[in-house]
């Protein structure tokens, strides 16, 4: 894997040699924070507003006070500059923040630092889907679910069991057996023409392509809700997709024995997002 040339480290381009990470680190010690990954195209972050409005929500949920020299939306600006440093024409963009060094469960201060990776990123449509489900790992909701936080064992569990089991992709359920989240996206999924994917409250990540899709589908020509879903739902369903800020739309070949035969409304749609993702909007 290529190594990045530059990193942001609270605002200064560091080598990664130059970056330091104390074993004092809230993150590494709690996995006190969050992250988000942001995808960089054509000189410009597509869905940096759905970005910004989590990073918002999440500083408040965790308690993590902002009080560097610039304001929380220039981190926009600092993105993108880092991308450009390292010659990318598309990238990947993994902003981690965590409160800063101090004290054992109870932290000696809020302040928020966060640290800019960036790696360069191919893009391509054809991807070929083999979607599970987890039988060990299992979330419930709660206020900081919403967000990616960097303590992510459920997920990291379930992706081995999923390697296991011969699925590059494995579907997360809740306490009551619904459906809640897969690996690397939002759950979707077709059903006589209605798209459905599944309430925040069922523990899933609140998506920053999930509420994009959410809020414009007009746009996409979607007629879709919000509603829990049983296992039994996917098996009935046309198609199954999984939504994801770097990767748009991830058409699902195979859930568990069903193979999904090609359905147009789901090309279009993905094709539709991969432009507005990758293209000229």
């Amino acid at each position: 894997m290529t190594k990045p040339l530059l990193w942001n480290f609270n605002g200064n381009l560091l080598s990664p040699n130059q970056v330091h990470i104390s074993p004092e680190n809230r993150s590494f010690r709690y996995g006190d924070g969050f992250f988000e990954t942001i995808l960089y195209a054509k000189e410009k972050l597509p869905l940096w507003e759905y970005h910004l409005r989590r990073i918002e929500q999440a500083l408040t949920v965790f308690s993590l006070q902002w009080k560097h020299a610039f304001p929380l939306s220039a981190l926009k600006e600092q993105l993108i500059a880092l991308a450009q440093a390292n010659n990318y024409a598309t990238a990947r963009l993994r902003l981690m923040f965590f409160r800063k060094n101090g004290g054992l469960y109870l932290p000696q201060s809020n302040e928020v630092r966060f640290l800019i990776a960036a790696s360069p990123l191919e893009f391509s449509l054809a991807q070929n889907i083999f979607l599970g489900v987890s039988k060990q790992s299992v979330v419930s909701y709660s206020a900081h679910t919403p967000f990616k936080t960097n303590a992510a064992l459920p997920y990291v569990l379930a992706a081995i069991e999923g390697q296991k089991e011969g699925k590059n992709e494995i579907i997360l359920l809740n306490h009551t057996n619904k459906v809640a989240d897969a690996l690397y996206g939002n759950v979707w999924i077709l059903n006589k023409n209605v798209w459905y994917c599944p309430p925040v409250n069922a523990g899933g990540v609140a998506g920053v392509m999930r509420a994009f899709l959410l809020e414009n589908k007009e746009n996409w020509y979607m007629l879709c809700r919000e509603k829990p879903l049983r296992l039994g739902e996917l098996y009935q369903a046309d198609a199954i997709v999984l939504s994801n800020a770097v990767a748009g739309i991830k058409i699902v070949q195979q859930f568990e024995d069903k193979i999904f035969a090609p359905n147009e409304e789901v090309v279009f749609l993905q094709e539709k997002v991969a432009a507005y993702l990758y293209g000229d909007k």
